[in-house]
């Protein structure tokens, strides 16, 4: 039989080995945690580019193409007929898709007059600092994990605005309001609180990997690879979506006329 003294030895052994793999696991953390909010930002911010540039020119397309449409019903409901030619055809349709094998195009112009997200090092690091203290899967506490929720939300806004002097804010009080887990009484219990961590963090891991491949899936992060190869490149390709988007424009309005002063003759 073992003895109490060998049980406690293996027990510290065990504990001391966790600890390792957990010190490991939150190094892992606060740096994909980092990743994922700059990924984020980085997109919330391309986003935001496109949508000035492109956003009211989508618009009009929409409202040209409806104006056609009104017109193609009240023809057919005359007995006129609409040509072919009158309807519109599938290449005017404006999309990434159809663009993205065109060749012509210059510099990402939009880099030039939306601030990037250009972290420096300092800020990366007061990050990696709350996140490695203030991570709510870092807590075996239910409520307190619910409150470090908010704080880490609070945390991802203030890096999304470059805001050294909050994060610092933020970073005090978490100080305030969460210090850290007074260590159980016995190795065991110790050991235990650790495990609990540990799935956590194993868990929110796989919740960030799957942030990550669905946000570099989905079409804006797409669109922004695209135009950053434009770039490098040496091409624009916003603004050479742009120009295509107006001269769709300039047709569907010429269109509008003329079939406006078609059903004036009917």
């Amino acid at each position: 039989m073992s003895t109490i003294s060998e049980t406690t030895t293996i027990d510290g052994a065990e504990l001391n080995r966790r600890k390792a793999e957990l010190t490991a696991l939150k190094q892992s953390l606060t740096e994909q945690e980092l990743g994922l909010s700059t990924l984020r930002n980085e997109l919330r911010i391309f986003e935001s580019a496109y949508n000035r540039i492109m956003g009211h020119r989508q618009v009009e397309l929409d409202r040209m193409k409806a104006r056609i449409q009104d017109f193609a019903a009240g023809f057919e409901g005359s007995g006129s007929r609409f040509s072919d030619e009158e309807k519109i055809s599938s290449d005017e349709n404006f999309s990434f898709d159809d663009f993205s094998d065109k060749e012509e195009a210059e510099s990402a112009a939009f880099l030039h007059d939306d601030e990037p997200f250009t972290p420096d090092e300092s800020l990366k690091k007061l990050f990696r600092e709350a996140a490695r203290r203030f991570h709510p899967d870092l807590t075996t506490d239910p409520k307190e994990r619910e409150k470090r929720h908010d704080l880490m939300a609070r945390l991802n806004a203030a890096y999304l605005e470059m805001d050294a002097d909050k994060i610092r804010e933020l970073i005090d009080e978490g100080e305030a309001h969460f210090p850290e887990e007074e260590k159980s009484h016995t190795v065991r219990q110790q050991l235990s609180r650790i495990l609990k961590q540990t799935g956590q963090v194993r868990h929110r891991l796989l919740q960030i990997e799957k942030n990550f491949d669905h946000l570099r899936q989905c079409d804006m992060a797409r669109l922004k690879t695209f135009c950053q190869k434009g770039e490098s490149e040496g091409r624009n390709v916003l603004q050479d979506m742009a120009d295509e988007a107006d001269e769709k424009i300039d047709s569907l309005k010429a269109r509008v006329t003329r079939l406006a002063s078609d059903c004036s003759l009917l």
